[in-house]
């Protein structure tokens, strides 16, 4: 059998006649356009029928994932001589070893992929690494973190190796979740079977956070208060709230001293309500003196949400 290879090893053929022709014999050979070869014409004379004539076959270095293949050459011998005009001569068959791989290269601009919530985006680029028979299409499929910019991706005979870039975008939530990632998965159909449901390479992201798990606590303006003094005039209301969206409920407990009373000792904010101040007022205790001039509350917060458990805010005093 003969056997060549894309961009590699040829092989060859030799002919000769079984006999003195009395006419010369042309022999023309044929291939497909797979294979090429060193000659297409070969001629016989009686002076030099019985030594042989080699013919060079080399395999067609094409772009197409076809996978190991044949090839074939074909025979027609035209002489005077008519015992060899039209004399049939088998095909010779040729085994062609591919060099080619069906597959959909994915890279990252900079080699990572790199977004941030606050809008800072990052592009990747996919193109196909041999040439398709068919039409390909890759569907991108991405996660509740991130968006891409384009949702399928086409790629032709002819337009196979030219990279199409892909914008990356974080999506920004209002979750303390720090540093994260995103995943973009492909799925790629084509009527080409070497594509079609080929395995490609998801896309990792880096997504960094613009969020933060705290409690945030401001003092609610009194014009005839402007300070935040507690008296038994003036009680003083702060708010609370938080700047992020907690995975689970929070609860702020504070303790507060025998100076001063608060109207609740506990908040509670939920995944629903997050956003919504809460408001607590402070005032001086029966029991406190007149020479009482500082009263401390500290806080405490618990929650199922790890990011938003143990999380400090700054005593009141």
């Amino acid at each position: 059998l003969t056997s060549v290879t894309e961009g590699g090893a040829t092989d060859s053929v030799s002919y000769v006649l079984g006999s003195a022709p009395s006419a010369d014999v042309v022999i023309a050979l044929a291939a497909d356009d797979e294979i090429s070869l060193s000659t297409e014409e070969l001629r016989f004379t009686s002076l030099n029928w019985s030594q042989p004539q080699t013919v060079t076959i080399s395999a067609v270095d094409d772009q197409v994932a076809e996978g190991n293949h044949a090839a074939a050459i074909s025979h027609i011998v035209t002489s005077g001589d008519l015992g060899y005009d039209g004399l049939d001569v088998s095909d010779v068959a040729i085994s062609i070893v591919d060099n080619d791989t069906a597959g959909v290269s994915v890279v990252a601009s900079g080699g990572t992929t790199q977004v941030t919530e606050s809008g800072t985006t990052d592009t990747y680029t996919v193109v196909l690494t041999s040439a398709p028979t068919a039409d390909v299409t890759i569907t991108l499929t991405d996660d509740d973190d991130i968006t891409v910019s384009l949702s399928t991706l086409t790629f032709t005979i002819v337009d196979w190796n030219t990279p199409q870039e892909v914008t990356v975008s974080a999506v920004n939530d209002d979750l303390a979740e720090g540093p994260h990632t995103g995943t973009i998965t492909h799925e790629v159909s084509s009527a080409d079977v070497t594509y079609d449901a080929l395995e490609v390479s998801s896309l990792v992201a880096s997504i960094t956070d613009n969020d933060v798990a705290a409690v945030v606590s401001s003092l609610v303006s009194d014009e005839d208060n402007p300070d935040g003094e507690i008296s038994d005039a003036h009680p003083v209301s702060y708010r609370f709230v938080l700047p992020s969206e907690p995975t689970a409920a929070v609860t702020i407990a504070m303790a507060v001293g025998l100076e001063i009373e608060a109207s609740q000792s506990t908040l509670t904010f939920t995944p629903e309500n997050w956003d919504v101040p809460q408001e607590v007022i402070f005032s001086r205790a029966d029991g406190a003196t007149e020479e009482t001039e500082h009263a401390i509350v500290s806080f405490t917060v618990t929650s199922g949400d790890t990011a938003y458990n143990g999380a400090a805010i700054t005593a009141l005093s």
